[in-house]
């Protein structure tokens, strides 16, 4: 990876440095969905050929708060808010999205965090 491309990462702190290899493969074995999954990766690339363009020009763009967002995101895990506890039923899918976001964030999922997990879901 380019240095520009380093700094772009430590800029946005979401951008993996590995994001090219982890596209989608379809083996060479097209499927409507494979097709799918490759136009949305293409789109998503030219987002961030678009914001990248945009750190270039202007350094002072806003940066991605990685860790209040995960502060956000964890808290989730431990404590359904009043104004959602009417989604109780709904929580594992609560579970999932936060658990996607903080993936997306490349954070790790430790113990002590599937422990408040489960006891989450309990």
């Amino acid at each position: 990876m380019d240095e520009f491309c380093e700094n772009l990462s430590e800029k946005l702190r979401c951008l993996s440095p590995n994001f090219d290899s982890q596209r989608y493969d379809d083996d060479e074995f097209e499927t409507a969905t494979s097709a799918e999954q490759i136009e949305v990766e293409d789109s998503v690339q030219k987002c961030i050929q678009v914001i990248k363009n945009i750190v270039e020009i202007d350094p002072k763009c806003p940066t991605l708060l990685r860790e209040k967002h995960l502060q956000f995101l964890k808290k989730g895990l431990t404590v359904l808010p009043t104004s959602l506890q009417v989604l109780d039923a709904s929580r594992a899918w609560l579970v999932y999205w936060i658990l996607h976001g903080i993936q997306l964030l490349d954070e790790p999922i430790t113990e002590e965090l599937k422990t408040h997990i489960i006891a989450f879901l309990r």
